[in-house]
């Protein structure tokens, strides 16, 4: 466990903590390199960027509590605006990645198309699908919740209460420089632990001290860690500091993944495309890195 605020933590990390003793559960989550890699993989305008940046937050906070590893939570939210679907991952013990399905709102916006000025407009009206696998499952959980305001904050605490029971109060944020370039990016989760009674008006006060507090990306962004975060709870409530983990985007995608992808194709399907195309070529959604194939490779397969 590190609890050294000047040591050693990791550039992207994880905080876990407790509130009020048994009562509630504590994420603080700091993802700015993470958010950094995934704009750079992606390309995405400032827009894209913010939602994707929230939403691998959202995915770290939700896998908060995974413990085997392999063991994963996917996020997928899908709207009728310009943005179309944000989707981010999280597999324990620390891995992320992420895509949107719209870089650039370039590709979507018409010369007289309004341009969205928040995350809420750039997704509209849509549906938040959450799934949950452990190795050992067989069948993956997964659940449907109505963007009740596109704000991926908002419909994430809205589908921990409608679907799991859970009172939730989350943080999100991303904070870019004029140049559109990432700057900081982290969240904090406050969640009820089962079994604890009672605690609807600790967390309602909880939630008012939380939006008194700074912009989470502006104190990441001016170098605050999670530990220091997280000890601005404690003037208000007693906190208990549990552990820290590291957290980086990673795809565990790989060519032989990718190779065995295109073999599910038939040979005809496979010449047909050989010939339209010029290539058998590859590309990860959630990464973007790219593997050659040649049409005798994959017939092998």
């Amino acid at each position: 466990m590190t609890t050294d605020s000047d040591t050693t933590l990791s550039s992207d990390h994880m905080l876990h903590g407790l509130i009020h003793g048994d009562k509630f559960r504590c994420a603080v989550v700091i993802l700015t390199e993470s958010v950094k890699e995934a704009q750079r993989r992606h390309v995405t305008d400032p827009l894209a960027t913010i939602a994707l940046g929230q939403a691998l937050v959202a995915a770290a906070l939700a896998g908060s509590n995974l413990k085997a590893t392999q063991e994963y939570v996917s996020l997928s939210f899908q709207g009728n605006g310009p943005l179309k679907t944000i989707v981010s991952e999280f597999m324990a013990p620390g891995l992320l990645r992420g895509f949107a399905a719209v870089p650039s709102l370039a590709e979507t916006l018409s010369p007289t198309s309004a341009v969205p000025r928040s995350v809420g407009e750039g997704l509209g009206i849509g549906t938040l699908t959450v799934r949950k696998s452990n190795p050992q499952d067989a069948t993956p959980y997964a659940a449907i919740s109505v963007l009740v305001a596109g704000e991926i904050a908002e419909d994430m605490a809205s589908y921990y209460l409608e679907s799991e029971q859970i009172p939730t109060a989350l943080l999100l944020g991303v904070d870019l420089d004029s140049e559109g370039r990432v700057r900081g990016a982290g969240g904090m989760l406050i969640q009820k632990l089962g079994g604890a009674s009672d605690v609807e008006e600790l967390l309602i006060d909880l939630e008012g001290e939380l939006k008194d507090m700074q912009s989470i990306s502006k104190m990441v962004s001016a170098g605050q860690n999670a530990v220091e975060i997280f000890s601005k709870i404690s003037a208000f409530a007693p906190t208990q500091l549990l552990e820290i983990q590291p957290l980086r985007f990673l795809c565990l995608c790989s060519r032989e993944r990718m190779a065995a992808n295109l073999s599910t194709l038939s040979s005809d399907e496979l010449k047909d495309l050989y010939e339209s195309v010029g290539k058998l070529e590859v590309t990860c959604v959630y990464c973007k890195n790219s593997h050659d194939f040649s049409l005798e490779e994959i017939l092998k397969t």
